[in-house]
């Protein structure tokens, strides 16, 4: 908003399997005043990263010196607050009611994430790992994996982590490569349900998806 001095705004994700941070990355633009990355876990929200004097022409990767551990089912928070009011000495224009655009006098919340996902060994699980048919989702190439990952996050909507079969079916109308394929999700999801709940959680619907994709590809 024009004149506003501490507008703030909020991007979160729920993570949908275990993952080692490495590094985070804040970039917003002339606007930007402070942001934080906080994850809320299931009795408590933590701060992992607080910059209160953001700069825009002091942008820095923040990397941790050990990986943090991320666990499933917390959620990831970004949280940007932005100073549109004259106090301001970058702003260009506090008059002006902003919006998200690529230009350095639009503005930007985008709270980068290096991070690895989390394989356990047959040893740290306690036992062997069960043998599955098709792919699993350490046999995803990495390209893949992301892009699926990625889906898995647009697709969630009530961000619980599990995808139900209506969330699964919508994929055709976020992405419309996929629509002529809508009469085959139903079988590739009930594939992938393992076990058998009505819903997919974040290595079945990598599974899903990688069939899904093969078959497109066969098309």
């Amino acid at each position: 908003p024009a004149e506003d001095p501490a507008h703030r705004e909020i991007a979160e994700m729920r993570i949908p399997r275990d993952v080692e941070v490495l590094a985070f990355m804040p970039h917003m633009h002339l606007r930007g005043k402070a942001c934080r990355y906080e994850i809320e876990g299931a009795s408590a929200t933590t701060t992992l990263l607080d910059i209160p004097r953001y700069d825009f022409n002091w942008q820095l990767l923040y990397r941790y010196a050990e990986p943090k551990r991320l666990r499933a089912g917390e959620t990831l928070r970004f949280i940007g607050w932005f100073d549109n009011s004259e106090d301001n000495p970058a702003n260009p224009d506090p008059s002006r009611l902003v919006r998200w655009g690529p230009q350095t006098t639009d503005e930007m919340l985008l709270g980068y994430v290096e991070y690895v996902e989390v394989h356990e060994s047959s040893a740290d699980q306690g036992g062997a790992e069960p043998a599955v048919d098709g792919d699993s989702p350490a046999d995803i190439p990495r390209a893949q994996r992301l892009l699926l990952t990625r889906a898995f996050e647009q697709l969630d909507s009530d961000r619980n982590g599990q995808l139900s079969y209506a969330e699964f079916a919508r994929a055709g109308e976020r992405f419309p490569r996929l629509q002529r394929f809508e009469a085959r999700a139903q079988p590739v999801f009930q594939a992938a349900d393992r076990d058998g709940n009505e819903q997919l959680d974040g290595d079945e619907f990598l599974e899903a998806g990688a069939r899904l994709l093969e078959r497109i590809r066969g098309n």
